[in-house]
Parts: C-alpha cells; structure tokens; sequence
C-alpha cells in the first residue's frame, strides 16, 4: 500500500470518530490492522471493541449509567490512538520521509537498557565538565563541548522520534524537566523535539508534558512549550476535548498562571507570523530600494536626524520635503518591528545554507555563545568591539536561527576588515553595563522570546532543505478563540478587540467582521467597533450590511462626519440617491466646504433628475475650488441635460482647455469629457466640432465598439434635446472615420 492510500485509509477512520461513529470506526481499524503482526495494537483494539459492546449491553438494560459518556469519550481517544500510531507504523515501511527513515534506522540500533539514564546523566555533567575543561586547556574544552552538542542530536531524536511514549520516556522527559543541572538550551532543544514529533502524530502523554514545561522556571523553556502548547491545540481540537485528564490539567494551569494571556499573545504573534511574506515584500520592493535611493542625500545632511520630532514637523513640508519618505520608511520598519514583525526574514533567507544547519535539531537549539561553531568567532574578537557584536547577539528583534547566520556570515570575513567595520557600527554608550543589562533583560520578556521561536519556526517550515516533508502550520487558519477549550479564557472583551484590530489593520476584512459580530452578539460594541465592521463590510462590496453597521455606529455616536459620509458612499453604491443626499446634507451642515461632499451631493441630485437642484452645488464646488474638472464636468452635463446648451458648452470647453495644456503626465480628460463636449456641439448645430470632440473621445476607447456603448449610453439624453435618432449611425460613422 502506497503513502496516498494510506493516508487515505486513515482519514476515512478520522472522519468516522469525529461523527462519533465508533462502532464503524473499530471495523475500518480493524482492516487497517489486517496483516500485522503487531500484536499489541491488535489486542488494544480487541479490548476497545469489548468493552464497546458491553457497554452497549448496558444501555439496552436502560439502567443509567453515569459513567457512560466519559467511557465513549476514553474509546473514541483509545480507537484513535491506535489508527494514529497504525498509520506510522505502516508509513515506516514504504516513505522516504526523514521523519521515518530516521525511525526505520533507529528500529535497527541495539539501545542499552539504561540509555535513558545514561543521557540525562551526560546532560546534568555538562556544566561542572564546562567549569573543568576552562581550567585545563582549549582541546579539553573543545572535547567537551564536542560531547554535549553531540549528545543534542540523541536527545532531540529521542523526543520527536517516538510517535508514542512509553512510561519509560514520559519519565525520562519529566526527570529533564525536573533537574536543576541540566542546561535550560538542552530542554529547549527537548521541547521543539516534542513539538515536532506532535505535528507527526498525537501523543496524549506529550501534550500533557507540555502543559508542565510551561510552568518551568526558565523563560526561554516555558515560551517555547507556550508555543508547542498553542500549535497543539490547534491541530488537535477534537482530541484534546475528549481526553478528560488533559482537559482538567489545562484549568489548572490556567488557574496557576494567566494562560489566556499567555495563549492570546502567542495567537496574534502566529497570525502576525503568517504576514512575514507580505512583510518581506514591502522591505524588497518599497522600503529598502527607498532607503538605498536616498542614502547619498542622508550623507549630505547637516543636522542629526535622530534629533527631529517627527510629529512636530512643519506640515507644510509634507510636499516639499526632500527627505519625507525616507523618513516615513524609517517609522514603518520601526513599527513593524514594534509589532514583532519579521522584517528580517528576506535578509537571512539566503544564510541558511552553512553546514550548521544540516543537522535538523540546530534549527531548533537557542543561540549559545558556547556553542563550539561560535565560540571561536566570539573570543576572536577584539574586545575593543565586543559591545557591538553582543548588541547585537542580545538584540531582542534577531531569532536565534539568524542570530547564527550572522556569525557565520561574520566569521566569512577577514579579522582586520571584520574588527574594523564592528568598530565603525559600535555605539559608544552600548559598553556600559546598565545598557547591556537593559537588553538582556528585553530579550528575555516573554512575549520576546516566544516571538523569537517562533521566527525560527517559521524559517524552518520554509527554509529547512527538507522541509515539505513536514506540516506547514503557517500556511493554516489559526482560530484559538474558537477552541472549546479556551473560550472562557480568550472569549474577553479585551483580547477580542485587539484580535479584531489585528485583523482589520492587516487587511483580513472577512475575519475581522467575524471577531466584530462576536463582539456584538457579547453586548461589547461600540462606535467604533460598528464604523470598523461597516468600514469592513463595504470593502467586501456588502453595502447593505454596511449601511446597518453605520447607522448603528451614528446611533453610538451622533453626527460624526466620518460615519455620515461612508453611509452615505453605501447608499449610493446602492443607487438609493435620496437617503445618500440625506446623509451627505446632514455632513454638510457640520462641514458646509467640505469639495467631495458637495460634490456627491451634486452627482445624486442629477442622478434622480434633479439638475437645478445638482447645478446649485457644482457652482458652489466651483467656487471653493480653484480649477475644479469635477465640479465643470458637473455644471456642463447638467446644463446640457437642462437645455443650457450654452453654458454646457461654456464649461466642457473650460474642462477641454484644462486638461489640454496641463503639463501633467497623467491624462486629466477622460473620453466622456470630449464625448460631452461633442454632445453639446451638435446641440449647437456645431456639427464639424462635434465630429472632432467626438474623435477625441473615439481615441481614448479601446475598441469602435466600447466607443460606440459609450454613446448610446446618453441616447435618451440626445433625443430629449432634440437631436435625431437616425442621425446617430451617420455621427458614429464620422467621428470614427474622422471624415
């Protein structure tokens, strides 16, 4: 059976325990076992299907049974767990997949009986064999920490490569745990093990060490099972619902610690993660070639640009300024790193592919200043430019992952150009002590850390050579808050609402209005919440819903000018005129010289047929504004349409001699524009100018065709102002022809 059928088999399984058909789900595993010879797995199902029938048996007795439901849900999970490590069993034998090749490898090894206790012992030496081997001498030392990041790939295998812990290896990782002498890297390494290993298969006893390893006392331990915590929850709703011991074990956890706070940081952080693409764009395409553009004008500068208030600046610079860009660019990637996100990954995307990056569990290992493939970078380096390299090592925005591509990228350079150009980077006042313990204490604030692993993460599911041969959680729709199990603790007012300006201020309308409903149905909405879910719904194009999503907004919070013209844009997209004139007339009486109010004032009156009325607020657009193309475009078709064929043609020619002698590159006129002016002249009996306005319009469309739909758009127009219906075929025909 090949790897597809195989899968195939299993969600077949998968798809009858979600409906809860367990008595279908055992005949189906029961085939999916056909021809094994593992017996042990055969006999759980045996058992499983037993004490199925005998509780079947009881019920038809019709005697209650309390009991009942918690045993449905311990067979559901049992059943389960038993497809679950059938399907890697069997995947062991026919895919290529490092994850089973691997596992068909260590099948063949003899393991000692006390390999457990051998590893955890060589683990808790290091520290008194690292404080040792300082002493003696560098060979010793290098042995040493040769030893130990030897002893990483062992303990990293040990936790990803079992599908199922024994009660030897749960105890061998709650011993890990528990010790106070082994190194906080090497349980963090264990941890990303864990991790990794559920994203291949469900393990209970996993997903319940994971709830211990949050409450470790190291940051950088407790983060990462925080994350391995969430991505489990994620993937496994169903499973861990039903698993009773880790549904209480979770509410405990959540009354030692604030788990929902914890968990709400980590889900934004993830959604934000999935942005990093979008990220990565903006810095190759706008922001770096901005800031490379503007480089030479930066060296030219004679004051300190570190001194300006960017918020006090003059703002009638806005346009003049030479330097406004670049210094926007400068704030977005000031906040995007604000936010936490990954502005570095473009950068070190192409830094992967250093030999310390083959082994798959140094993706996942913290940096370490020890680590032997650094350590002679590090202490090679003069002390005189120290500060910067560690600047830079502690910094609280580089992941581990890159934070090693940085030092071997370093290490690529010559020693006198390398301490030259960290000397030139380094700030003098990075060397003294309060700053440096001000950054180490940055970089390890939870949500630093937990944003850090999570960057590695993400390089490893897009980065890693092998990486399609693993689940790319990345690519998932992440839904935390709609988790059974943390509804009580996700469910607030306040995480909901930073959810949902996520989601809104980056682009993801459809979630947002979901997280936005939510918020109403919980009686949580305010104005603002209803202008964002209005705003949300009309640039899905849902006008109708948006306008309900306004007028609440506008009950919230009477006349704000912002509400009154997005409802009013609503009901115009709706064609409904006069409630979009209401709307636009209530904004006028707040702003009475606002130019785009006046003018869709304008546009609806002469869309209902109202052009005396429409005319009143074009001349008043007019007047306010200099040179106003709309505001003629308005006054000309109306007074066409009104029989001032005159003074249509007074102001098409106004417009035609405007968007003419503009210097701009950008066309000012639109093929309407001459196709109006042509109409008015042939009102006029001005038929030659006509043909040539008409020409004009004829260049502008893309085919005689869409010129043609252009015309006979304004049939009933032409007929009401006396011009012949069996003169259109003749016009069409000059103003293509040009004759």
């Amino acid at each position: 059976m090949n790897e597809q059928a195989l899968q195939a088999q299993y969600d077949h399984i998968v798809s009858l325990l979600q409906e809860r058909r367990l008595a279908e789900a055992i005949l189906q595993t029961e085939a999916f076992l056909y021809g094994q010879a593992d017996w042990e797995l055969r006999s759980r199902l045996e058992r499983a299907s037993l004490s199925y029938r005998y509780m079947l048996d009881y019920m038809r007795t019709a005697v209650a049974d309390p009991e009942r439901a918690k045993l449905h849900q311990q067979l559901l999970c049992e059943v389960w767990t038993i497809a679950d490590l059938q399907r890697v069993r069997l995947l062991d034998a026919c895919s290529n997949h490092q994850f089973h090749a691997l596992r068909r490898e260590r099948a063949r090894q003899l393991v000692p009986a006390d390999a457990s206790q051998q590893l955890l012992a060589l683990l808790e030496a290091f520290r008194d064999e690292m404080a040792v081997a300082r002493l003696v001498d560098s060979r010793t030392l290098s042995a040493t920490l040769q030893r130990h990041e030897e002893a990483h790939g062992q303990l990293f295998q040990r936790a990803w490569l079992e599908a199922a812990w024994s009660a030897d290896s749960a105890s061998f990782a709650q011993s890990l745990l528990q010790s106070d002498l082994v190194y906080a890297n090497d349980v963090c390494l264990f941890v990303s093990g864990v991790t990794l290993s559920l994203l291949s298969c469900f393990d209970l006893r996993k997903a319940l060490w994971l709830l211990s390893a949050c409450q470790h006392a190291d940051v950088q331990v407790s983060q990462r099972a925080l994350v391995g915590l969430a991505l489990c929850l994620h993937l496994y709703p169903e499973r861990l619902s039903l698993s009773a011991d880790f549904v209480v074990r979770l509410q405990l956890l959540a009354d030692a610690m604030p788990l929902g706070q914890h968990l709400g940081r980590i889900f934004i952080q993830l959604l934000l993660s999935q942005e990093t693409e979008k990220t990565t764009k903006k810095m190759r395409e706008e922001i770096i070639p901005e800031m490379i553009k503007n480089a030479k004008r930066m060296s030219d500068l004679k004051f300190d640009l570190d001194d300006l208030d960017l918020d006090e600046l003059n703002p009638d610079w806005d346009h003049s300024s030479d330097h406004s860009n670049l210094q926007d660019k400068l704030r977005e990637i000031t906040e995007l790193q604000m936010q936490g996100a990954d502005v570095y990954m473009g950068t070190f995307a192409q830094l992967k592919g250093y030999p310390f990056f083959n082994p798959i569990h140094n993706w996942f290992y913290p940096f370490d200043e020890n680590h032997s493939s650094v350590a002679s970078l590090l202490s090679d380096t003069l002390s005189s430019v120290s500060a910067t390299l560690k600047l830079i090592l502690h910094s609280a925005y580089f992941c581990n992952s890159d934070k090693y591509s940085f030092c071997f990228t370093l290490s690529q350079i010559p020693p006198q150009q390398r301490h030259a150009m960290l000397s030139q980077m380094e700030p003098p006042e990075s060397s003294t002590p309060e700053v440096q313990s001000e950054l180490t204490s940055q970089a390890m604030r939870p949500e630093v850390v937990s944003n850090q692993y999570i960057h590695d993460l993400y390089r490893f599911f897009h980065l890693y050579p092998r990486h399609q041969e693993h689940p790319n959680l990345f690519l998932d729709t992440f839904a935390l808050h709609q988790h059974p199990l943390l509804a009580s603790m996700l469910c607030n007012q306040t995480f909901l609402a930073q959810l949902a300006t996520f989601y809104f201020e980056h682009d993801h309308p459809q979630a947002a209005i979901a997280v936005y409903e939510q918020m109403v149905e919980a009686h949580w909405a305010d104005a603002e919440v209803f202008q964002k879910m209005g705003y949300c719904l009309q640039k899905l194009q849902r006008y109708a819903e948006a306008i309900a999503a306004y007028q609440k907004a506008d009950v919230c919070k009477p006349n704000h000018l912002w509400t009154l013209r997005r409802l009013a844009t609503c009901f115009r997209h709706l064609h409904r005129y006069p409630e979009a004139v209401e709307q636009y007339q209530r904004a006028e009486a707040i702003a009475p010289s606002h130019a785009p109010t006046l003018y869709h004032i304008g546009s609806c009156l002469a869309a209902q047929g109202q052009y005396e009325e429409a005319l009143r607020y074009f001349f008043k657009l007019d007047y306010l504004e200099e040179s106003s193309l709309r505001a003629w475009r308005g006054i000309g078709w109306c007074s066409f349409v009104s029989g001032k064929h005159q003074q249509a043609m007074k102001y098409f020619q106004r417009l035609l001699d405007a968007g003419t002698s503009s210097a701009s590159t950008s066309p000012l006129l639109q093929a309407s524009d001459w196709l109006n002016a042509g109409h008015a002249a042939w009102a006029l009996h001005e038929v030659s100018q006509a043909v040539g306005h008409y020409h004009q319009a004829y260049l502008l469309c893309e085919s005689r065709s869409a010129f043609q739909d252009l015309f006979l758009r304004d049939r009933t127009a032409l007929i009401q102002q006396g011009l012949s219906e069996a003169d259109f075929p003749l016009m069409l025909d000059m103003a293509a022809a040009d004759i």
